[in-house]
Protein backbone atom coordinates (compact mmCIF):
# COMPACT_ATOMS: atom_id res chain seq x y z
CA UNK A 1 0.00 0.00 0.00
CA UNK A 2 1.67 3.27 -1.21
CA UNK A 3 1.13 6.80 0.50
CA UNK A 4 -0.25 9.19 -2.05
CA UNK A 5 -1.26 11.63 1.00
CA UNK A 6 -0.07 12.89 3.97
CA UNK A 7 -0.99 15.72 6.51
CA UNK A 8 -0.03 16.79 9.75
CA UNK A 9 -3.01 18.92 11.46
CA UNK A 10 -0.72 19.58 14.57
CA UNK A 11 2.39 18.57 16.30
CA UNK A 12 0.93 15.24 17.53
CA UNK A 13 -1.00 13.86 14.73
CA UNK A 14 -0.37 12.72 11.48
CA UNK A 15 -2.76 11.25 8.88
CA UNK A 16 -1.59 9.18 5.93
CA UNK A 17 -3.94 7.41 2.82
CA UNK A 18 -3.07 5.47 -0.26
CA UNK A 19 -4.39 3.20 -2.79
CA UNK A 20 -2.97 -0.53 -3.23
CA UNK A 21 -3.15 -3.40 -5.67
CA UNK A 22 -2.34 -6.69 -5.73
CA UNK A 23 -2.31 -9.62 -8.17
CA UNK A 24 -2.33 -13.36 -7.22
CA UNK A 25 -2.45 -16.95 -9.30
CA UNK A 26 -3.51 -20.61 -8.30
CA UNK A 27 -2.33 -23.28 -10.67
CA UNK A 28 -1.10 -20.80 -13.44
CA UNK A 29 -4.37 -19.08 -13.53
CA UNK A 30 -5.49 -15.63 -12.41
CA UNK A 31 -6.92 -16.45 -8.74
CA UNK A 32 -7.36 -12.71 -7.37
CA UNK A 33 -7.22 -9.07 -7.91
CA UNK A 34 -7.48 -6.69 -5.15
CA UNK A 35 -7.79 -2.95 -5.66
CA UNK A 36 -7.92 -1.27 -2.31
CA UNK A 37 -6.98 2.04 -0.15
CA UNK A 38 -5.99 2.67 3.26
CA UNK A 39 -6.63 5.41 5.33
CA UNK A 40 -4.31 5.60 8.83
CA UNK A 41 -4.11 8.21 11.73
CA UNK A 42 -1.00 8.15 13.93
CA UNK A 43 -0.99 10.38 17.08
CA UNK A 44 2.14 10.76 19.56
CA UNK A 45 1.90 10.32 22.89
CA UNK A 46 4.87 11.34 24.39
CA UNK A 47 8.68 10.67 23.13
CA UNK A 48 8.23 6.48 23.53
CA UNK A 49 4.85 5.70 23.08
CA UNK A 50 2.62 5.90 19.94
CA UNK A 51 -1.33 5.12 18.56
CA UNK A 52 -2.28 4.71 15.35
CA UNK A 53 -5.77 3.50 13.50
CA UNK A 54 -6.02 2.38 9.95
CA UNK A 55 -8.98 1.54 7.95
CA UNK A 56 -8.17 -0.40 5.17
CA UNK A 57 -11.15 -1.44 2.13
CA UNK A 58 -9.86 -3.66 -0.68
CA UNK A 59 -12.52 -4.14 -3.68
CA UNK A 60 -11.73 -8.56 -5.07
CA UNK A 61 -12.33 -9.86 -8.45
CA UNK A 62 -10.90 -13.09 -10.11
CA UNK A 63 -9.63 -12.82 -13.76
CA UNK A 64 -10.61 -16.62 -14.04
CA UNK A 65 -14.59 -18.03 -13.81
CA UNK A 66 -13.14 -21.22 -11.77
CA UNK A 67 -12.26 -18.49 -8.78
CA UNK A 68 -15.63 -16.05 -9.06
CA UNK A 69 -16.38 -17.24 -5.38
CA UNK A 70 -13.84 -15.31 -4.18
CA UNK A 71 -15.27 -11.74 -5.28
CA UNK A 72 -16.39 -9.17 -3.15
CA UNK A 73 -14.90 -6.91 -0.46
CA UNK A 74 -12.97 -6.91 2.20
CA UNK A 75 -13.04 -4.36 5.06
CA UNK A 76 -10.40 -3.98 8.00
CA UNK A 77 -10.05 -1.70 10.97
CA UNK A 78 -6.98 -1.84 13.18
CA UNK A 79 -6.36 -0.22 16.64
CA UNK A 80 -2.45 -0.15 17.91
CA UNK A 81 -0.31 1.29 20.22
CA UNK A 82 4.36 1.18 20.01
CA UNK A 83 6.78 1.40 22.77
CA UNK A 84 9.83 1.99 21.23
CA UNK A 85 12.82 2.61 23.34
CA UNK A 86 16.90 2.33 22.18
CA UNK A 87 16.34 0.53 19.21
CA UNK A 88 13.73 -1.69 21.35
CA UNK A 89 9.98 -1.78 19.46
CA UNK A 90 6.94 -3.55 21.49
CA UNK A 91 3.42 -3.50 19.81
CA UNK A 92 0.09 -4.46 20.80
CA UNK A 93 -2.98 -4.24 17.91
CA UNK A 94 -6.53 -5.06 18.09
CA UNK A 95 -8.04 -6.08 14.65
CA UNK A 96 -11.72 -6.50 13.17
CA UNK A 97 -12.29 -7.36 9.94
CA UNK A 98 -15.36 -8.58 8.14
CA UNK A 99 -14.99 -10.22 4.20
CA UNK A 100 -18.05 -10.28 2.14
CA UNK A 101 -17.53 -12.60 -1.03
CA UNK A 102 -19.67 -14.61 -3.38
CA UNK A 103 -19.08 -17.75 -1.28
CA UNK A 104 -19.73 -17.80 2.71
CA UNK A 105 -17.03 -20.56 2.93
CA UNK A 106 -14.47 -17.38 1.94
CA UNK A 107 -16.76 -14.72 4.00
CA UNK A 108 -15.65 -15.29 7.66
CA UNK A 109 -15.58 -11.78 10.44
CA UNK A 110 -12.78 -12.22 12.48
CA UNK A 111 -11.28 -10.59 15.75
CA UNK A 112 -7.58 -10.24 16.38
CA UNK A 113 -4.92 -9.41 18.73
CA UNK A 114 -1.68 -8.94 18.13
CA UNK A 115 1.47 -8.10 20.56
CA UNK A 116 5.26 -8.20 18.43
CA UNK A 117 8.52 -7.53 19.74
CA UNK A 118 11.86 -6.06 17.46
CA UNK A 119 15.03 -6.14 18.77
CA UNK A 120 18.43 -5.07 18.37
CA UNK A 121 21.24 -7.49 20.08
CA UNK A 122 25.41 -7.18 20.00
CA UNK A 123 27.16 -7.93 16.72
CA UNK A 124 24.75 -6.88 14.60
CA UNK A 125 22.58 -9.04 15.31
CA UNK A 126 18.46 -8.34 15.46
CA UNK A 127 15.76 -10.53 17.03
CA UNK A 128 11.60 -9.79 16.38
CA UNK A 129 9.08 -11.91 17.64
CA UNK A 130 5.25 -11.84 17.43
CA UNK A 131 2.12 -13.96 19.37
CA UNK A 132 -1.21 -13.36 17.41
CA UNK A 133 -4.56 -14.80 18.53
CA UNK A 134 -7.15 -14.56 15.68
CA UNK A 135 -10.95 -15.74 16.01
CA UNK A 136 -12.72 -16.25 12.45
CA UNK A 137 -17.19 -16.86 12.82
CA UNK A 138 -18.79 -18.19 9.52
CA UNK A 139 -21.95 -17.46 10.41
CA UNK A 140 -23.80 -18.03 6.76
CA UNK A 141 -22.60 -21.25 6.17
CA UNK A 142 -25.32 -24.29 6.46
CA UNK A 143 -23.67 -25.38 9.60
CA UNK A 144 -22.06 -22.31 11.29
CA UNK A 145 -17.94 -22.45 11.68
CA UNK A 146 -15.84 -21.09 14.20
CA UNK A 147 -11.77 -21.08 14.21
CA UNK A 148 -9.22 -19.97 16.72
CA UNK A 149 -6.00 -19.47 15.15
CA UNK A 150 -3.06 -18.88 17.71
CA UNK A 151 0.39 -17.89 15.93
CA UNK A 152 3.78 -18.13 17.07
CA UNK A 153 6.79 -16.14 15.28
CA UNK A 154 10.17 -15.79 16.05
CA UNK A 155 13.15 -14.49 13.20
CA UNK A 156 16.55 -13.74 13.99
CA UNK A 157 18.58 -11.68 11.46
CA UNK A 158 22.47 -10.84 11.21
CA UNK A 159 23.96 -8.00 8.90
CA UNK A 160 27.15 -9.24 7.41
CA UNK A 161 29.82 -7.44 5.12
CA UNK A 162 29.28 -6.03 1.49
CA UNK A 163 25.51 -5.23 2.22
CA UNK A 164 24.17 -8.92 3.15
CA UNK A 165 21.65 -10.25 5.68
CA UNK A 166 21.16 -13.92 7.05
CA UNK A 167 17.46 -14.79 7.94
CA UNK A 168 16.43 -17.39 9.89
CA UNK A 169 12.97 -18.00 11.15
CA UNK A 170 10.75 -20.05 12.78
CA UNK A 171 6.60 -20.15 12.89
CA UNK A 172 4.09 -22.51 14.26
CA UNK A 173 0.31 -22.56 14.13
CA UNK A 174 -2.61 -24.23 15.50
CA UNK A 175 -6.49 -23.31 14.41
CA UNK A 176 -9.28 -25.01 16.35
CA UNK A 177 -12.43 -25.64 14.73
CA UNK A 178 -15.88 -26.84 15.13
CA UNK A 179 -15.71 -28.34 12.01
CA UNK A 180 -12.62 -30.94 12.43
CA UNK A 181 -11.39 -30.82 8.87
CA UNK A 182 -10.28 -27.54 9.44
CA UNK A 183 -8.57 -28.38 12.59
CA UNK A 184 -4.82 -28.59 12.08
CA UNK A 185 -1.34 -27.74 13.37
CA UNK A 186 1.84 -26.35 11.54
CA UNK A 187 5.59 -25.80 11.89
CA UNK A 188 8.00 -23.97 9.45
CA UNK A 189 11.34 -22.95 9.59
CA UNK A 190 13.53 -21.47 7.02
CA UNK A 191 17.19 -19.45 6.36
CA UNK A 192 18.18 -16.96 4.01
CA UNK A 193 21.03 -14.92 2.67
CA UNK A 194 19.61 -11.98 0.88
CA UNK A 195 21.20 -8.24 -0.32
CA UNK A 196 19.24 -5.11 -1.34
CA UNK A 197 20.72 -3.40 -4.60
Amino acid sequence: MDTLFQWSPGEAWRLEAGPGFATSTLDGDGFERTLGAQVRAMRRLSDRLAFDVRFHYDDIESPTARYDFVAGHRERLRFGIESRNAGRRLRAAYEIEAENRADPGVSPDRDRILLSLSQPLRGRWFIDGSLSHRMSRYTELAVPRTERLVELAMAARRELPSGWFFDADYRWADNASNVAQFSYTSRRMGFGLSRAF
